[in-house]
């Protein structure tokens, strides 16, 4: 492969066969080398330097790791993908701060951006989940609640961050103004019995339970339904719960 693509530099497809060959063979620094070099002529070229990035990490390549994570956030700054994945990169590599302030930079009023504020303050929101950092997270999925009150995810995720932590009064309050808003949601519907079971009103969230079945086509809350009636060893109603 390597004479077939010195004598045809131009096809790029040899250079991602070798590429591969390379990640086959457990040689991940060679097969990222391969990647990087043919990024350039590549339409997929961001996509090629995460993957370049992701396989300096697992072959314990730092440098060349942190490299590829700065070439993709200074290289494509219109590109939120390519920054996404200079985030992983960053994050993989301990380097948190650099992590966040790669996404939290397309928030400066002069910064360009690719995306709607509501789109960035969602993947913000994510970056900081995934790092475990559930502050953070709770704090830009708050911050998109107020600022985009039409935004469901910003409800979802930020509902989903409060069960996480087991704060029931505050899932609830975010699943009922989701309600509020969108009040035949099944979706939110179901959200809140769980949250309300969860934090210990057992008749409210069968009410909720009963709604939720209502309005969606899942059996997921019958079969939660019966499961909470089987704690409270009503056994009749949880049989038939799970039988309907």
């Amino acid at each position: 492969l390597r004479k077939a693509i010195a004598l045809h530099p131009t096809e790029t497809m040899l250079s991602l066969q070798l590429a591969k060959l390379y990640r086959d063979t457990g040689q991940l620094d060679k097969s990222a080398d391969a990647l990087i070099a043919v990024a350039k002529g590549r339409p997929e070229r961001v996509e090629l330097l995460a993957l370049a990035g992701e396989r300096y990490c697992r072959a314990g390549y730092v440098q060349q790791a942190y490299g590829t994570a700065c070439a993709l956030r200074d290289s494509y700054p219109g590109d939120m993908a390519a920054a996404l994945a200079a985030a992983q990169l960053f994050r993989r590599l301990s380097a948190r701060s650099e992590a966040r302030l790669t996404l939290t930079r397309y928030l400066a009023p002069t910064f360009p951006t690719p995306l709607p504020k509501a789109d960035i303050l969602l993947c913000i929101a994510r970056d900081a989940a995934a790092d475990n950092r559930l502050s953070d997270a709770t704090q830009a999925l708050s911050e998109l609640r107020t600022a985009f009150p039409q935004h469901r995810d910003g409800y979802r995720e930020l509902g989903h961050l409060y069960l996480q932590q087991a704060n029931w009064p505050e899932a609830i309050r975010c699943y009922q103004e989701a309600l509020a808003r969108w009040p035949e949601d099944g979706e939110f519907t179901l959200a809140l019995a769980r949250a309300t079971a969860q934090s210990g009103n057992p008749a409210q969230a069968i009410l909720l339970y009963r709604q939720a079945a209502a309005r969606l086509t899942t059996a997921e809350p019958l079969l939660e339904l019966g499961a909470l009636y089987a704690r409270q060893r009503d056994d009749a109603r949880a049989r038939d719960c799970w039988l309907a």
